[in-house]
């Protein structure tokens, strides 16, 4: 699973959660594991975790795992996506301008609105997950595992 691709520095805390301070900004630095069916589902702040190579290609090496990134603090919005270990595209927004991008379209980019970048990054991830993220209904009864890092 997810517990697996993240770096070992990570140990369980013994702490569980719902999505409401799994999804906030309450975490810091530690990341909060969860399952829906056929998804292992990490919500963390830290996005050198969320767009690590090595955490995204261990993620993917039986299929698929995307990265979405929302910060309407630092005004950063994008996602990445990588297949059977091997990135596949990436594009990342920074206060409205392409930062980042690689690989080619995704069909399932057609037609969005960057205007509001918050609910683009929710729309493309219930395209490519079929998971409504927004939607309160569908993390309900789903218990999030706190991870924090330690020092070695």
């Amino acid at each position: 699973g997810i517990k697996r691709a993240l770096p070992d520095v990570f140990a369980a805390t013994g702490r569980a959660i719902g999505w409401e301070e799994a999804s906030s900004s309450m975490l810091d630095r530690a990341v909060a594991l969860g399952e829906l069916p056929g998804w292992g589902v990490l919500w963390t702040p830290n996005s050198r975790v969320t767009l690590s190579p090595e955490v995204l290609a261990s993620a993917s090496r039986a299929g698929r795992a995307f990265a979405f990134v929302l910060s309407s603090v630092s005004d950063v919005y994008g996602f990445v996506a990588y297949v059977r270990g091997t990135e596949a595209r990436r594009l990342i927004r920074v206060e409205g301008a392409v930062a980042e991008e690689a690989g080619g379209v995704l069909p399932e980019e057609a037609a969005l609105d960057w205007d509001d970048a918050e609910d683009t990054v929710v729309e493309l991830a219930r395209r490519l997950t079929g998971l409504d993220g927004a939607r309160h209904g569908t993390w309900a009864g789903v218990s999030f595992a706190v991870l924090a890092a330690h020092s070695r």
